[in-house]
């Protein structure tokens, strides 16, 4: 009876013991897995939040490309305009203080009266009116020497200064030889250039004015003055 006591005490025993083995495997089992769990749901959020963190920051951050892009200025084109002065010929051909012909010089113009004449304050001297022509002689700063004055026809005669820089339209000019008056003036011919008082030729485009020119020793132009057709003061 005794033996058979002990053998179901151990036996009770061995099932306790094994009972609790299956409560402690079953907890471990179940900590473990909880543990597995928490820590994979960690894991995905942590994933998810660096994900969401890093999409955030491509979206909003500028790229370094962009950013320079942005920042840098497009470049200033300058234009420069250089200015050229006009040569000597085509300054002269349009500015009348150089010009004589084909009505006169400036406001000075062949048939003005005398007093219309003194009036202009060009000259140096106007003496009072007289029954024969009267040589007027220019202020120093004018590119005329004198102005021929006759008492009935006015001004007949404009003579400019040998020292100005003075032409006429066409660029007949002090120093012109007979063959470049002829080029420029079809009617000119050369064998005249010894005339007496010097050989005339037409102005163009005033048909009641003329140019009588005066040639030196080299054969060179020397003098060349606008005259009306019908002055009377001299041959």
């Amino acid at each position: 009876m005794r033996s058979l006591r002990i053998s179901a005490v151990h036996e009770v025993a061995v099932g306790l013991c094994a009972v609790a083995a299956l409560l402690v495997a079953g907890c471990a089992t179940a900590v473990t897995g909880s543990g597995t769990a928490v820590a994979t749901s960690t894991a995905a959020t942590v994933a998810s939040s660096s994900a969401s963190e890093v999409s955030s920051s491509a979206a909003t951050a500028p790229s370094s490309e962009s950013s320079s892009a942005s920042t840098t200025s497009a470049p200033t084109v300058v234009t420069v305009t250089e200015t050229v002065p006009p040569s000597s010929a085509s300054t002269s051909a349009t500015d009348t203080n150089d010009i004589l012909g084909p009505f006169g010089w400036q406001t000075l113009t062949l048939g003005m009266t005398g007093v219309e004449a003194r009036d202009l304050g060009m000259f140096v001297d106007t003496p009072a009116a007289v029954d024969v022509c009267q040589g007027w002689t220019a202020v120093g700063a004018a590119a005329i020497e004198t102005a021929v004055i006759s008492p009935d026809l006015g001004v007949v005669a404009i003579m400019p200064r040998e020292s100005a820089v003075i032409h006429t339209p066409e660029g007949m000019t002090f120093g012109w030889t007979a063959d470049q008056v002829a080029a420029a003036y079809p009617d000119f011919d050369v064998a005249n250039i010894h005339q007496e008082n010097g050989p005339t030729i037409e102005v163009p485009g005033n048909p009641d004015a003329h140019y009588r020119l005066q040639f030196g020793e080299a054969e060179t132009l020397f003098m060349f003055t606008l005259e009306l057709d019908s002055q009377n003061c001299y041959g």
